[in-house]
């Protein structure tokens, strides 16, 4: 059975939920209707096994989001993904690992009430198992957190997203489930995060055109020339983010994870497979294994590549690690850099089923520069 469904969507997916018997998989980027999530909660107070995928941000983590503390407290699994790097964009959702629905909808109050979404329902056991290993790859991917987060929208995320936000906020209001004033606050802070961006902001013009400029005091003519910004001899193009230095995680082997080269542009991802490169069976303090951050630049002189610049710290530190002898102890590393130099390291051990996180924020200047 294969369907397609433009009208009706959020009733379709309520169905499939009351309906379920073991376990549902959802990943959704966005989650703020009511009706649905209050079908997702009776599913675990069936106990249906329920895990939830959705981004980080303040749409889903704001003061106006959905009390996910409930879910949780409930037996609901619950991972996140940041918005920084990568935006996971899936809405799908899998019943008992024997019916899909995935589409343009997003389980929020715009899609139910703003616009045109369209979704495919099948049970085709192929496509049903195909979305089962996607999920569970997601599911590595992500996070959990211990406490649900209360996330503050960041200027950043107002200037980029501002008329997605202000779009569900509305519909939110218009259904009851945000105050009035959620618009207002919305826009003084877009005033204010603008406010700050033109402090700073730099004057955009045509690469090698001057500006003429009359002095009011003197009243006489003169030329200001916009210089452009240059990396290795070409001009940046403005607003972009060029890294200066080459930035990876060196392995006990003398290999290296190479997370980004010296003249990417940002956002940029990566992930990886890891293990354990020491043997951890006869137990150190705490067996402890350090993940270190190098940075270096690389220049070919005479043919041949050397490193002209080169500093290592330490990026994270995982402790308590079981017994196991080497390459035993597995994990997923991700690491995402933002547009704004903000690292992000992302470490899942699948023995201990534990993640650990820290942000670094590289030095505009001197691991990069922006034109």
């Amino acid at each position: 059975m294969i369907e397609a469904h433009f009208e009706n969507i959020r009733n379709l997916i309520i169905d499939n939920i009351r309906a379920s018997k073991s376990e549902i998989k959802i990943a959704v980027a966005w989650f703020t209707q009511r009706q649905l999530y209050d079908a997702v909660l009776e599913a675990l107070e069936r106990d249906v096994k329920v895990s939830l995928i959705m981004m980080k941000d303040f749409i889903n983590c704001g003061i106006y989001g959905l009390p996910l503390q409930s879910f949780v407290d409930k037996g609901g699994n619950l991972h996140f993904v940041t918005n920084r790097g990568w935006t996971m964009h899936n809405k799908f959702c899998l019943f008992d690992n024997s019916m899909v629905i995935s589409g343009s909808y997003n389980w929020t109050y715009s899609a139910e009430t703003r616009n045109a979404e369209n979704v495919i329902a099948t049970d085709d056991d192929n496509v049903c198992s195909h979305f089962d290993d996607y999920f569970n790859r997601l599911w590595e991917e992500s996070f959990a957190e211990e406490t649900i987060p209360i996330v503050e929208i960041s200027s950043e995320e107002v200037i980029q997203d501002f008329s997605f936000i202000h779009d569900e906020l509305e519909a939110m209001v218009k259904n009851d489930r945000a105050p009035r004033d959620a618009i207002d606050n919305l826009k003084k802070t877009k005033d204010d995060a603008d406010a700050e961006v033109a402090k700073i902001a730099k004057p955009i013009m045509p690469l090698g055109k001057a500006r003429e400029h009359v002095s009011e005091k003197e009243n006489n003519l003169r030329q200001i020339i916009i210089e452009p910004v240059y990396f290795d001899g070409n001009p940046i193009k403005p607003g972009e983010c060029v890294l200066l230095k080459t930035i990876s995680m060196p392995f006990a082997s003398g290999r290296e994870w190479v997370f980004a080269k010296r003249g990417d542009t940002l956002p940029k991802s990566s992930n990886r497979n890891l293990c354990n490169a020491v043997d951890l069976t006869e137990k150190n303090e705490g067996n402890v294994i350090c993940c270190n951050l190098k940075k270096y630049i690389e220049e070919t002189i005479f043919d041949a590549t050397i490193e002209t610049y080169l500093n290592e710290s330490e990026l994270l530190r995982i402790e308590n690690l079981p017994c196991l002898p080497k390459n035993k102890c597995r994990f997923k590393g991700r690491v995402d850099i933002s547009k704004s130099g903000l690292l992000t390291f992302s470490v899942y051990c699948y023995t201990t089923k534990e993640r650990k996180n820290t942000e670094i924020q590289l030095i505009e200047g001197e691991d990069f520069i922006i034109g």
